[in-house]
C-alpha cells in the first residue's frame, strides 16, 4: 500500500510540473498528441533517380494487394487519388520496363500518405 501511495504521489508531482517555468530553468511542455489526418486525397508521384515520370500508370492497392485503382500520371509525374479513407493503409506502385527483357517494381505502402507528395520510386 505505501509503494502505491509513494507512486501516486511521484505522478501527482511530475504532472504539477507540466506547463510551469522553474526559476531560469526553463518551462517544462505538456506534449501535444500529433493530429490525426482528415484528408481524403493523395498525390502520388513516380520517380526514377530522383526525376519525376511522366504517363507512367500509378496502381492503388488495399493493404492486401487487391487493386483499387488505377492512374497515368502527368507531366509532373504526379497523379490524384481521391475518396481515401483517412488513415487507412494503402499502397502505390509502378513498373519501370526500359525494354522488353528487364522490369523493375516500384512500391510505397503508408497510412501516412495526407501529409504532403507520396514518393513511389528512387
Amino acid at each position: 500500500m505505501r509503494k502505491m501511495l509513494l507512486a501516486a504521489a511521484i505522478v501527482a508531482i511530475g504532472l504539477a510540473g507540466c506547463g510551469k517555468n522553474y526559476g531560469g530553468l526553463g518551462t517544462v511542455a505538456t506534449p501535444t498528441p500529433s493530429p490525426v489526418s482528415t484528408a481524403t486525397q493523395a498525390t502520388v508521384e513516380a520517380t526514377l533517380s530522383g526525376t519525376a515520370q511522366a504517363n507512367v500508370v500509378l496502381t492503388q492497392a488495399d493493404q492486401s494487394g487487391n487493386t483499387i485503382t488505377t492512374m497515368t500520371t502527368g507531366s509532373n509525374g504526379q497523379a490524384l487519388f481521391t475518396g481515401l479513407t483517412p488513415g487507412k493503409y494503402y499502397c502505390w506502385s509502378w513498373i519501370y520496363a526500359p525494354n522488353s527483357k528487364t522490369d523493375t517494381k516500384y512500391n510505397t505502402c503508408t497510412t501516412n500518405w495526407g501529409a504532403g507528395i507520396v514518393d513511389v520510386g528512387t
